[in-house]
């Protein structure tokens, strides 16, 4: 019962995190540009691309790069790769910015991994709850916080970082409840990507 209801909690909020409208791409602007740089070009230079002054970009020693921490872009690599197979991408054939472009990818990946946020949520709590209050739980730190009306909305790098530290919560309180055994490794892997996510982390 409990994997079924993880898997609806899953779809239900993806649902609703689809369909919501409002969407706040500011800081992680050109951010897919980078992933797209890194596809294409095995670079985290933005050179190959046409570039406006803007604050998300810097240059150093006469290269383009994306300011904040990169991270995200590169966990962004395979879903980025998927949509460019759709013709989704966040540059357009002549190495301009696609803003629609960056927003279908921002707002399609963010949606997935605050639904993968709250089915962790879920699972979370049922190594201490019954199925019924742990999604009550799930939802309720899925959709009464600022994972729906913040870390959903855009890839901030908030939305790659609180996803891994949800799978690092959930791994110490299975290693603790005698669930699971924890994995040095798999861990120090986590605490790392959050690192580069975002260094406060």
């Amino acid at each position: 019962r409990g994997a079924w209801l993880g898997i609806l909690i899953f779809f239900v909020t993806l649902g609703i995190f689809l369909f919501s409208r409002v969407h706040q791409v500011t800081d992680s602007s050109y951010s897919m540009m980078l992933t797209q740089s890194l596809l294409d070009h095995r670079s985290f230079t933005l050179d190959h691309y046409k570039t406006p002054a803007v604050y998300q970009l810097e240059t150093i020693n006469g290269h383009t790069y994306y300011r904040f921490p990169p991270g995200s872009s590169v966990l962004s690599l395979p879903f980025v790769w998927v949509l460019n197979r759709f013709g989704i991408s966040a540059v357009n054939q002549d190495g301009t910015y696609n803003p629609r472009g960056e927003l279908t990818i921002e707002a399609g990946l963010a949606a997935l991994l605050m639904a993968l946020l709250a089915t962790i949520f879920f699972f979370t709590a049922r190594l201490l709850l019954s199925p019924r209050w742990s999604a009550v739980i799930a939802l309720g730190g899925a959709l009464g916080t600022q994972v729906y009306s913040t870390a959903s909305r855009a890839l901030w790098s908030e939305t790659w970082g609180i996803l891994l530290l949800g799978v690092v919560i959930l791994l110490l309180l299975a290693h603790d409840d005698g669930k699971r055994r924890l994995s040095p490794i798999l861990l120090a892997t986590l605490l790392s990507w959050m690192y580069f996510v975002r260094p406060t982390f």
